[in-house]
């Protein structure tokens, strides 16, 4: 990497900042465009050539504060400012963050690459660098741009720590196409997880929720680099689908006690992993078959005996109804454009079959990229099968004939002793076949306490049944299970339990005690009431004792809230 100045720049620079304009045919000839001061040892004075296979070269960028963003600053001033508007040299200049969060880079290149190779791939690579420890912290690759021109890259939303240096490279990449690089198409997944608060008080607790909440609503979303080596970045969005609150207590109300909150999160990500023929020929999706779309390289090739996409088609009771993919090489820009325009077309617009949704996907991909690469694409995406077939896009409903679901069982967690509890559970039919007599039994400890049977239930249809249950005090496992059918296959989710507790009754008693407020100072009358209480001998030394109104009443401060004490 050799840093230079660039001679035209640095004249149109001092004309323009006296307001002067100048007409030289010297100064506007294609030789005084391409002539650089080079920053060597010697100092000497050449024309730049570029690097036909790999190199780094040097520009000005500028950085550009938005939103919310801060605004880096220059810290190494071997080089003069190239203009007053904060663009510098990148050859030895870094930038340093001055402040934790998030920074937006704005990078524009002037460029001209000699010896360009119009026979090969050539592509244009702009990294922003880890000035420590050397990785890159953004990238975004521009393939088979002109010879010469301007480049402009955003890099927004980079998250720099105090202190941290980064600093922008332009690397030129050719080679004769015959490089490929590969990588497993991406599978949206719906990763489920928790995330658990516990605290002893519940001001503890909120103030550990309540700086969570605010970033959903009810997703966040964050864009992740699946795969730096090919720059395959996605928005994943982090839902926040509820929250459940749980008061405990050890023992009776008088022992220890603890608050949790559940906050339970899908995150819609994709995972990259294999998928060849083979595995095509050993799904199990006889009666649903969906339609695959391939953003990839010659998934829908005509050269194999049998491509990709054939094989979706061609294996007996599974596989696909349609496929859609290129017969030739693509590129990743291009492809995820496209991805996500199909959608737009099918759920916005409503053009509900394949053949419509892809065509305007890549109509829609056309506009998006203003031509560029995408004739490519147009070209190669085929369908195999049949293009006039409409998609479903409702729940697809049962897979088996038998699958019996007890699905929820609502009970609440605390009850008081005493008290009839009234155990209530949804059971489901999700098999295809319609089902008569189902018994179904509640249960507490494993011990079989009821049981009713279920005339008939059709398919995907449920049923609520009721069970009433007189415990005593303490703590239970409450149940309840559907009989499993002779050909069920998935007996996981026949049963569905809970754990419930029966809170002892309270020892209360009332005991109206006068007392005069007025003779004691604000700061002594609660410890006051307790001595009177205790004088009374109604408590002990160590009891809990509830004071329902403050020592201040009426004035703006007063504390009316109600206190627990200790005797």
């Amino acid at each position: 990497m050799k840093p230079a100045y660039r001679t035209k720049a640095i004249i149109d620079s001092v004309f323009d900042e006296l307001d002067y304009k100048y007409t030289s045919s010297f100064f506007d000839s294609d030789y005084f465009n391409n002539l650089y001061v080079l920053a060597t040892d010697s100092e000497g004075i050449g024309v730049t050539t570029g690097n036909t296979n790999s190199g780094s070269f040097w520009a000005f960028a500028g950085v550009t504060q938005n939103f919310n963003a801060l605004t880096p600053y220059k810290v190494n001033y071997t080089l003069t400012e190239y203009d007053n508007y904060f663009r510098y040299d990148l050859a030895n200049d870094e930038y340093e963050a001055y402040a934790n969060g998030y920074y937006n880079f704005s990078i524009q290149f002037d460029y001209t690459v000699y010896n360009y190779n119009v026979n090969n791939r050539n592509r244009f690579v702009v990294k922003l660098i880890d000035s420590g420890s050397g990785t890159v912290k953004s990238a975004k690759t521009y393939i088979d741009p002109p010879y010469t021109g301007t480049i402009y890259t955003p890099f927004p939303n980079v998250y720099l720590t105090t202190g941290q240096k980064v600093y922008v490279e332009f690397e030129y990449l050719t080679d004769d196409g015959t490089e490929v690089k590969t990588q497993y198409v991406p599978v949206p997944y719906n990763l489920g997880f928790e995330l658990g608060v516990i605290a002893k008080s519940q001001d503890d607790a909120l103030q550990i929720v309540e700086q969570i909440l605010p970033y959903f609503q009810p997703s966040f979303s964050v864009t992740l680099n699946m795969i730096p080596e090919m720059d395959e970045k996605r928005d994943v969005a982090f839902v926040l689908n509820n929250i459940n609150y749980e008061d405990e207590w050890d023992d009776s109300f008088l022992q220890r006690r603890y608050i949790i909150y559940t906050l339970n999160f899908t995150a819609k990500t994709y995972m990259y992993g294999p998928f060849s023929q083979s595995d095509v020929n050993g799904l199990t999706n006889e009666g649903i078959y969906p339609f695959v779309a391939s953003h990839a390289c010659v998934t829908g090739t005509f050269t194999s005996t049998e491509c990709f996409g054939e094989t979706w088609l061609r294996a007996p009771n599974k596989g696909a109804l349609a496929f859609w993919g290129s017969s030739h090489n693509t590129y990743w820009t291009e492809d995820d454009t496209i991805e996500k325009k199909m959608f737009q077309a099918w759920w916005e617009d409503g053009l509900e079959r394949i053949g419509q949704m892809t065509e305007m996907g890549l109509y829609y991909a056309w506009q998006f990229h203003g031509g560029g690469n995408m004739p490519i694409f147009v070209e190669s995406y085929n369908i195999l099968g049949d293009p006039s077939l409409i998609i479903w896009s409702d729940d697809p409903g049962p897979s088996e004939d038998y699958d019996m679901i007890a699905s929820s069982l609502n009970v609440p967690t605390y009850m008081p002793h005493g008290e009839t509890v009234n155990v209530n559970a949804k059971i489901q039919n999700w098999g295809f076949i319609n089902q008569t007599n189902i018994l179904v039994n509640f249960k507490i400890n494993g011990s079989l306490q009821d049981n009713i049977i279920i005339d008939t239930i059709n398919s995907t249809e449920s049923v609520y049944v009721d069970f009433t249950w007189n415990p005593d005090n303490g703590t239970y496992l409450v149940g309840v299970d559907v009989e499993i059918l002779p050909g069920e296959n998935d007996t996981d989710n026949n049963a569905v339990e809970k754990t419930v507790y029966i809170v002892p009754d309270p020892v209360a008693s009332i005991n109206p005690i006068y007392f005069d407020v007025t003779k004691y100072e604000d700061d002594v009358v609660e410890k006051a009431a307790i001595s009177e209480v205790q004088e009374q001998k109604l408590i002990d030394t160590g009891d809990f004792v509830v004071i329902t109104r403050g020592p201040q009443r009426g004035v703006h401060g007063g504390t009316n809230t109600m206190k627990i004490l200790s005797a």
